[in-house]
């Protein structure tokens, strides 16, 4: 069995970021957010000093509800703040640009933000409407 370019990329992609990340996801405190809808599966690892965290949101299906709930992310230190990254993720088209369900994408899938511990764990991340069998890699990093 042969990889063409294009997968040896994605392996060494993902390669790259399971030793940025090895830290984290071996030594840290795993969290699995509770979602009100049971298509989607979110769940993570936050660092043991609350310093990092990566979260991943999975899509298994056609959403039961219209709009996505927030992720609640869980295990941060609520004074600190976070710098919120996408780490990666599916080709999400916008409506108008061969999409079907979103205008806009959150502005921190654009643009990482900075927030608090505090909103990310009782605000949340607004999630985008994913396709099934997609999913989202975030991190967050301590500043």
């Amino acid at each position: 069995m042969s990889a063409d370019e294009q997968e040896r990329a994605g392996y060494r992609k993902y390669a790259a970021l399971h030793k940025q990340w090895r830290d984290v996801i071996h030594h840290g405190v795993q969290w699995r957010m509770d979602m009100p809808d049971d298509t989607t599966l979110a769940h993570g690892v936050v660092s043991e000093d609350k310093s990092q965290a990566i979260f991943l949101v999975s899509q298994l299906a056609m959403p039961d509800y219209t709009l996505m709930a927030p992720l609640r992310v869980a295990g941060l230190e609520a004074g600190a703040r976070y710098q919120v990254t996408l780490l990666d993720h599916p080709d999400i088209q916008i409506t108008g640009e061969g999409g079907h369900t979103m205008r806009k994408l959150p502005e921190w899938m654009v643009t990482p933000q900075t927030v608090s511990g505090e909103w990310l764990q009782q605000a949340g991340l607004a999630l985008p409407i994913l396709d099934p069998e997609s999913a989202i890699l975030i991190g967050l990093q301590r500043v």
